[in-house]
């Protein structure tokens, strides 16, 4: 288990492929924003996503117009084999 960090460099920003879990910690996040991932998508309404948000695999992370966030937290959970230490 580590943190992660998106770093948001424009309006629409795709991450790199991974196998973990992303558990979605950021708070205060801009109406409109839309997070999708093979697993789960999000789209923040007028309210914050009252429990834990998890995607998995590739992100797609869209900035509604005139929002300005520069980053999203998360909490990633990657799987390990058993024979694995």
């Amino acid at each position: 288990m580590d943190f992660f960090t998106v770093p948001l460099l424009g309006a629409e920003f795709t991450t790199p492929a991974n196998r973990g879990w992303l558990f979605l910690v950021s708070d205060s996040l801009p109406q409109g924003l839309e997070i999708i991932s093979e697993t789960h998508a999000l789209k923040v309404g007028a309210s914050q996503p009252s429990s834990l948000q998890e995607f998995t695999g590739q992100l797609l992370v869209k900035l509604p117009e005139g929002a300005t966030l520069d980053r999203l937290d998360f909490i990633r959970i990657i799987p390990t084999t058993s024979n694995e230490k």
